[in-house]
């Protein structure tokens, strides 16, 4: 297990424009809760990622379980944002696609336009479909909630 250095960020009342059908509107009364929105020159306040020089421990089984968990939400043939429900009808994820890609904050090399969302419990957890490469390319080490949330979602492909 890694040695953790940050939290999982939370945002209240984030504007979700890109919400299940293009509506503009608030998230529900629970926060959203993000990882791997980076600062940069319009969003100082934002985190800044910490590359490290080797590998953390389970790093290699750990993005294993992250591409599970991201391929279950992509939306393979899928063209629109779409809510899908659990199987277990207790969690909703779903994918959305921007305009343009973000950069890597370390390399800057273009890094996705997309994010991935899974709403459990009444929270929606959000993360840029360019996250993977931070901890594949600069052993970047997730927060241990995200950590913790992969991990219980790839060892449950029912939802």
């Amino acid at each position: 297990m890694p040695t953790f250095d940050r939290e999982l960020m939370t945002i209240d009342k984030v504007s979700r424009a890109h919400d299940i059908g293009n509506r503009q509107t608030l998230t529900e009364k629970s926060p959203d809760l993000v990882e791997g929105y980076w600062a940069d020159s319009a969003h100082s306040d934002l985190p800044s990622p910490t590359s490290h020089s080797s590998f953390w421990d389970g790093k290699l089984a750990w993005l294993r379980q992250l591409v599970i968990v991201e391929f279950k939400i992509y939306p393979h043939g899928q063209h629109n944002p779409q809510k899908n429900v659990s199987a277990d009808g207790v969690s909703e994820y779903c994918y959305f696609t921007y305009g343009d890609s973000s950069q890597c904050r370390i390399c800057k090399q273009k890094n996705g336009k997309s994010e991935y969302q899974i709403k459990i419990g009444g929270a929606w957890y959000r993360w840029p479909d360019g996250l993977r490469h931070y901890f594949d390319a600069h052993n970047v080490i997730p927060s241990k909630q995200f950590y913790d949330l992969i991990n219980s979602l790839s060892g449950n492909l029912n939802w």
